[in-house]
Parts: C-alpha cells; structure tokens; sequence
C-alpha cells in the first residue's frame, strides 16, 4: 500500500516549453486564417450570372445602383465591402470590382446613359453601428465613354483602369489615407500615372 502511494505522487513529465509555444503559435495562426476567411469578402473576378438582366447582375459586390440626373447624368454603383484587413486593399477592392463591372457594362449595357460612372466604396461603420450600418468611404469615377471604348484583353488590370480615372472622391478627409496606402504598396507600381495625379 505504502508503495502505490508514492507512485501516485510522483509528478507527471512536462512537456518541453517550445514545444507548448508551437502549439499557441499554431492554433492562432488557424484562427486568424479562419477570420480572414470568413470575414473578407474576396473579389469574385466573375459576375452574378451569365445573363444579366440588370447592372446589379453584373457582381455580387453591388449594393446599389443610381442614376443621378442632378449630378451631371452620373452612374453611381455602390458596392459592399468588408473594412480592409490592411488600408491598400481598400481601393484595391474597389478597383478589382470595378474592373468586372465595367467589362459587364460594355459587354452589355454599353449603350446607357449619362457622361459619368462612379464606383463607390462602401464599408461598414465604425464603432458599436458597424453591426447595423455602412458608411461611403470613397469613390472613384471615370468619363463613361473612356470605359466603353477600353480593350478589355487578358493583360488589362485594375491598376490600369486607375490610371484613366477622373479622380477619387472621399467621404472625409481622413479616408485618403486608403490611397496613401495603396500606393506606398508595391501593387501600385503600374498605377504610377493614378498616385501621382492624386498625391498632388
């Protein structure tokens, strides 16, 4: 009996410590994969269906479509985007998007209204109404003749259709920090022409 006892005391092996900090490492590293995921709405390069019958068809992004008369005939397409995991994937989203769009657009809306088409990005908001709102974060335009008159071949991306936009309109002055961003990052190398008019 006396024997049974001291068996029972004696302490278990610890496992090593690096191998513990592996494990921790790990198992937050599949959370974050896991939250990138399902939190990050990725661009589909693809539209809704291969009909569409409206613009709203064109991709799942869209979350609204306008004709703006008042505002010299403008196309405003507001699409939904989850916040950024870094700031330059904020326009690069939006660009992405607008890019499918605007094939879609030529390949069968092309003989639409209006002079302009606005591209808007809207993002949820921040604090506790992020649950229950969105906000407009920042939108970039371009002259629509300039997009049906594109040849939208294989080599053709979305930096490229940066560089013929009108300009980038910002819901607040602090939003410019998206294109600050995007062209600080080595994606915006073949959007010089775009960064330099909008850095000015």
């Amino acid at each position: 009996m006396k024997k049974s006892k001291e068996i029972a005391k004696t302490p278990l092996p610890k496992a090593p410590a690096w191998r513990t900090d592996l494990v921790i490492t790990a198992a937050l590293a599949a959370i974050f994969l896991a939250c990138v995921v399902v939190f990050r709405m990725p661009d589909d390069g693809r539209m809704r269906v291969s009909n569409p019958q409206s613009i709203r068809d064109l991709s799942t992004h869209i979350g609204r479509v306008e004709g703006l008369a008042e505002d010299a005939g403008t196309l405003e397409i507001v699409l939904d985007q989850p916040t950024p995991t870094y700031d330059a994937s904020a326009l690069t989203d939006l660009a992405k998007s607008a890019l499918v769009i605007s094939r879609g657009l030529q390949m069968y809306f092309s003989e639409g209204k209006g002079t302009t088409i606005r591209f808007v990005a809207r993002m949820p908001a921040t604090g506790i109404e992020r649950f229950v709102t969105s906000e407009r974060v920042l939108a970039v335009e371009f002259w629509r003749s300039d997009l049906m008159g594109l040849d939208y071949d294989g080599e053709f991306e979305f930096q490229d259709l940066l560089n013929i936009s009108k300009g980038v309109v910002y819901n607040q002055a602090t939003d410019k920090r998206y294109v600050e961003a995007f062209c600080a990052d080595p994606i915006a190398t073949t959007a010089a022409a775009f960064c330099t008019r909008e850095r000015r």
